[in-house]
């Protein structure tokens, strides 16, 4: 089945993408198959991911944003990740939004809309949403954008899985020592105040700017990053984040090229995935009552209660029985 799903899939079938998408967000036993015959055409897409407390109006702005990214001629899909359904598992608001793009131009595919579940992932994006852009590359699509479920304090996923971040917040956000006690100052490349027609959108626009001159640990030196208004309801505004998406694309191009962009946003990739076939290999262990390595855990509990052993050597040496394959 999936051979002929991936046929139609080279041929530019969408309903294909579509299956195959599914496959990788239910973690579909032939999913790293598909994953490693596709990834040789997933080259060229650049990403652009949309966090923010939530209510901060990232649906819409993601919304208004890809279709002005379409009207620049370039093919658009969007990643939305959304809570999880705690009956079904799937995407809670899946359909929060009817996405209304403009016609492609000769050439040019169909915008692509698609709802991921976060399915308990604590940073904002689904556990396959890697995976999920990597098909959509493959697909060809130009410009991937991604927005987060929206977690306040908690974005640095996005900044991994985009070449360029923005942070979107609201004038009841509050000054910059609360944005930066969210930790947002450290990930965004842009920052948008929208629904800036409220009272406060103005001191929070000059703290902003203040605090992004006054920053100088951004991940990309030379780069301060700007802050844009936007009135997403009007859609006022958005033609200059699209510019400022563009002047960052640019700028990164000129400092690390093609191939330094993408083995820059590929290492934390690989870090990350890293990270997740670790705790799938720990709770896959503990589920079978062992630790990683295969010490019975009821054992080393029992080891660690009467202190014949500290939890810390004990999780110390699991990991290491894991990484070189010690019973």
């Amino acid at each position: 089945m999936a051979e002929t799903i991936l046929s139609k899939f080279f041929a530019g079938d969408v309903r294909s993408l579509s299956r195959l998408l599914t496959l990788v967000e239910d973690g579909h036993p032939d999913a790293s198959r598909i994953l490693a015959e596709v990834y040789p055409r997933a080259r060229h897409a650049y990403r652009v991911g949309i966090t923010g407390a939530p209510g901060a109006g990232k649906s819409t702005l993601v919304n208004l944003l890809a279709a002005q990214e379409m009207q620049s001629g370039d093919s658009v899909a969007v990643i939305a990740v959304d809570p999880t359904s705690p009956f079904t598992g799937g995407a809670l608001l899946g359909d929060r939004i009817r996405f209304d793009y403009p016609e492609p131009k000769p050439g040019q595919k169909p915008a692509f809309f698609r709802s991921a579940a976060s399915r308990g992932h604590t940073g904002g994006l689904a556990r396959s949403t890697e995976e999920m852009a990597v098909l959509l590359d493959a697909f060809g699509y130009q410009r991937l954008i991604i927005e987060s479920v929206g977690v306040g304090q908690v974005g640095l996923d996005i900044a991994e899985a985009a070449d360029t971040t923005v942070v979107v917040l609201v004038p009841e956000s509050g000054d910059d020592i609360q944005a930066e006690k969210a930790g947002l100052m450290e990930i965004a490349d842009i920052l948008v105040v929208n629904k800036a027609d409220r009272p406060g959108a103005a001191t929070l626009v000059d703290d902003l700017r203040q605090a992004a001159r006054l920053r100088h640990a951004h991940r990309l030196p030379g780069w301060t990053p700007p802050v844009v208004t936007t009135r997403a309801q009007t859609g006022e505004g958005i033609a200059d984040l699209a510019q400022q998406i563009e002047t960052h694309r640019s700028f990164r191009l000129s400092q690390q090229g093609p191939e330094g962009m993408r083995r820059s946003r590929l290492k934390q990739v690989l870090l990350n995935l890293l990270r997740e076939e670790l705790r799938v290999a720990v709770n896959e262990a503990v589920g079978q009552g062992k630790l990683p390595g295969g010490r019975p855990l009821d054992g080393v509990l029992d080891e660690v209660v009467a202190g014949r052993e500290d939890p810390f050597t004990a999780a110390r040496t699991a990991v290491l029985r894991l990484m070189k394959g010690l019973p």
